[in-house]
């Protein structure tokens, strides 16, 4: 089984790897823009640089399930493409156990796969509330994706102060604001939205605070996105829940 589902990643891979870049990045294409929007955008795209269709990324750092277990050493690759989906293949080892697996979102479809030693499944999940969780993800992640985050690509931003905006992201039939924190240089430092997932005490699926702390950056063919980043759910709340932290070692815009 552990071969088809590998099969199928690829397979979305390739799907989302099939544009082709767009027309050149320009300053005018930000006009209008909440000021606090238009210095992010400006810093995160180099005019000049054809807007990207996807992107391909490398990554290494630590993961763990639940709160208080062990951090496990991770290296996973991904490809994103706001709305359209991403595919992510990992493999986590800390010596005792290796599992290895992925997730995708395409089309409307979702799911998520692991095997232990490539051989046990320890996870199997898809459906409508998977899918769901993983369109607010996808939005979360176009902050490795900024071509996304462009009116002309959909988005629209709404003012909150000079060192933060709302940008609504519209995935499948879910539009999910996304609030950014920005530095003085433009630079996103952090991300907030509510997503649906199950880290609840019963279990059951509901829109639950969700974020990353973004620090570090690296540009990559004319985009400059977070190189160091740590996931979280419940942020900022007594159930506060770090469970991905990742560097960004390459990244292909494409």
């Amino acid at each position: 089984m552990k071969v088809f589902y590998n099969r199928k990643l690829s397979a979305v891979a390739r799907a989302l790897e099939g544009g082709t870049p767009g027309e050149p990045f320009t300053e005018t294409m930000v006009e209008g823009l909440p000021l606090t929007a238009r210095r992010y955008l400006l810093h995160s795209i180099k005019p000049g640089t054809p807007l990207a269709s996807s992107v391909h990324l490398k990554m290494r750092g630590t993961i763990r399930l639940k709160p208080g277990t062990t951090w496990m050493p991770m290296q996973a690759e991904q490809v994103i493409s706001v709305p359209r989906g991403y595919v992510w293949k990992a493999t986590a080892d800390n010596g005792l156990l290796r599992m290895s697996g992925g997730d995708y979102y395409f089309q409307g479809d979702a799911r998520v796969r692991f095997w232990l030693w490539g051989m046990i499944p320890v996870a199997n999940s898809g459906g409508p509330d998977v899918a769901r969780s993983a369109a607010g993800r996808l939005a979360v992640e176009s902050v490795l994706f900024p071509t996304a985050l462009l009116p002309q690509n959909g988005a629209r931003w709404e003012p909150v102060d000079d060192q933060s905006a709302t940008v609504l992201v519209k995935v499948g039939n879910e539009v999910i604001p996304l609030t950014l924190s920005i530095g003085a240089q433009g630079e996103a430092r952090q991300v907030r939205t509510r997503r649906w997932g199950d880290s609840t005490e019963d279990g059951s699926f509901g829109y639950i605070p969700f974020g990353g702390e973004l620090s570090k950056e690296r540009t990559f063919g004319g985009y400059t996105i977070p190189s160091k980043l740590s996931v979280l759910w419940w942020p900022g709340t007594v159930k506060q829940f770090e469970f991905f932290r990742a560097d960004i070692e390459e990244a292909e815009f494409r």
